[in-house]
């Protein structure tokens, strides 16, 4: 790319198209009040510099507690790979909400996550009891193979109507 990366290089197929990727800087100024960085790529490094190093003496709740809620007896692996990511990205405490028909599928495959109960059945649908508990969370991600219903919106409307998180 000359001058600067160009966004289209990043998009849908461009990826694909452009190979490996340099920019090389011919001088181009840019004009005044027009920012030169309005995007940048991130790599491993520039992301780990993001996250602050743990310190010895701590245990998992200083480093918050993020909820995930979602699943379906059609897309099971989503809201499980969801709660794997977020202790990839450094969340203490992850629990993964999801229907007690996928519950099994969930067992021991991260001891690490509190697994809950989120309803009977097979897909999302809420509970008053469940809201309660989600805002002893400080984050909640919601929808991850939850498919669409009219439950999993129920469940996106109380959620934001309802959560206030610690």
């Amino acid at each position: 790319c000359i001058g600067e990366v160009k966004a289209g290089v990043f998009l849908r197929d461009g990826l694909d198209y452009a190979g490996r990727v340099i920019c090389v800087d011919v001088g181009i100024e840019h004009p005044e009040g027009v920012e030169k960085e309005y995007a940048f790529l991130s790599d491993g490094e520039s992301v780990k510099a993001l996250i602050p190093k743990r310190k010895r003496n701590t245990h998992k709740g200083v480093y918050g507690k993020a909820a995930i809620v979602g699943g379906s007896e059609k897309y099971a692996g989503a809201a499980f790979l969801a709660a794997k990511a977020a202790l990839l990205s450094g969340v203490g405490y992850t629990a993964l909400f999801v229907p007690n028909e996928i519950l099994p599928a969930c067992l021991l495959r991260l001891p690490e996550v509190l697994l809950r109960p989120l309803c009977d059945g097979g897909r999302v649908a809420m509970n008053g009891s469940v809201i309660e508990e989600l805002n002893g969370y400080g984050g909640v991600a919601f929808g991850m193979g939850a498919e669409c219903s009219k439950g999993t919106c129920d469940v996106a409307v109380a959620l934001l109507e309802n959560y206030t998180g610690v």
